[in-house]
């Protein structure tokens, strides 16, 4: 099946989510900050290349998100949304806190519990957490700051 092999068809716990989020996370902004670091950028070259590397995050993370809607009895395709820009901030905080069904759903039965060493990855998904509540305050400061000065114009 051609969607088997596009998002991998099926379920994907809460924490099971976090961590792989998170791991990808890391597999794209690591480099990323690291050849910044080495090659003096201005700053708008410096804003191309992270909202590149968020782009690239949002597209490799599909496969993630579609699995965690599949948790939780919804089709895949919903993970389309996860590409706006202004949402995907908080699809991704929903995703990480509403539980998915406890019972067998059209998508399979449920992702198997955390084992010891998931729940030993938790304070590794701080970046994470961080990035998310940062993104959430420039969502709002941008609101407030900029939706008034526009009206003036």
């Amino acid at each position: 099946m051609k969607k088997d092999f596009i998002y991998g068809f099926e379920r994907l716990g809460r924490l099971r989510f976090l961590s792989c989020l998170n791991r990808r996370f890391l597999m794209i902004f690591v480099p990323v900050e690291l050849a910044m670091l080495l090659v003096e950028m201005t700053g708008t070259q410096t804003i191309i290349i992270t909202l590149a590397a968020l782009v690239v995050l949002n597209i490799v993370s599909l496969e993630f998100i579609a699995q965690r809607y599949r948790d939780a009895g919804v089709s895949g395709l919903w993970s389309l949304i996860s590409l706006n820009p202004l949402a995907s901030p908080l699809i991704y905080i929903l995703l990480a806190l509403v539980p998915g069904d406890n019972d067998i759903n059209r998508y399979g039965p449920p992702s198997q519990p955390p084992s010891l060493s998931m729940w030993l990855f938790i304070p590794a998904l701080m970046p994470i957490i961080l990035f998310f509540i940062y993104w959430i305050w420039f969502y709002f400061t941008w609101a407030v700051v900029t939706v008034p000065f526009l009206m003036v114009l």
